[in-house]
């Protein structure tokens, strides 16, 4: 699969309790447990850091459009969702 100009669409973990929503306008939103955080998104190839409160989270696009975060977090991987 090809890597996306932009991250654009809804993201969540294997739950649905974690979901990151990206927007064309470089703005995103991280939801965690119904609590939600505006934040920021930027792409450089295959690795997309988000950016909320300050801290940076990076994210790695896999072959197959999911994204890889942080091993053994919640993050660990995001699917799209349709």
């Amino acid at each position: 699969m090809a890597v996306p100009s932009k991250p654009i669409g809804t993201y969540e973990n294997a739950d649905g309790k974690t979901v990151v929503e990206f927007l064309a306008s470089g703005k995103a939103y991280f939801s965690l447990y119904g609590m939600t955080a505006d934040c920021t998104h930027k792409q450089n190839g295959k690795k997309i850091t988000l950016t909320c409160d300050g801290e940076d989270t990076v994210f790695t696009v896999n072959d197959d459009g999911s994204l890889a975060g942080p091993p053994d977090s919640l993050l660990a991987r995001m699917k799209k969702k349709p």
